[in-house]
């Protein structure tokens, strides 16, 4: 799975490995992560790291992204520290990777 938001760009990658947290400015974040999955269909992904708590909130929802208008499947809001920000995301390839 792949989420990503803008103003401040930021962007993280999920897989059965792991996820990467990308933010503007900052050295790349490899983290290992627990999901949780709500009756809705939407989920969450989170970890606890480094004194950090990052959490990646996911609903099966259309989304426009706000930059470049592009429209993707998966709304999501990336959290860290209680500190939100919202993006856009989709799964790639298989979601077990």
């Amino acid at each position: 799975m792949h989420v990503n938001g803008n103003k401040p760009a930021w962007n993280v990658n999920v897989s059965g490995k792991g996820m990467v947290l990308e933010r503007e400015g900052l050295a790349p974040l490899a983290l290992p992560y627990v999901e949780e999955k709500l009756p809705d269909g939407s989920f969450s992904v989170s970890s606890e790291a480094n004194n950090q708590r990052i959490e990646i909130w996911v609903a099966p929802q259309r989304c426009v992204d706000s930059v470049n208008g592009s429209v993707q499947h998966l709304t999501a809001e990336l959290r860290i520290n209680g500190q939100a920000q919202r993006g856009c995301g989709y799964y790639g390839g298989s979601r077990d990777e």
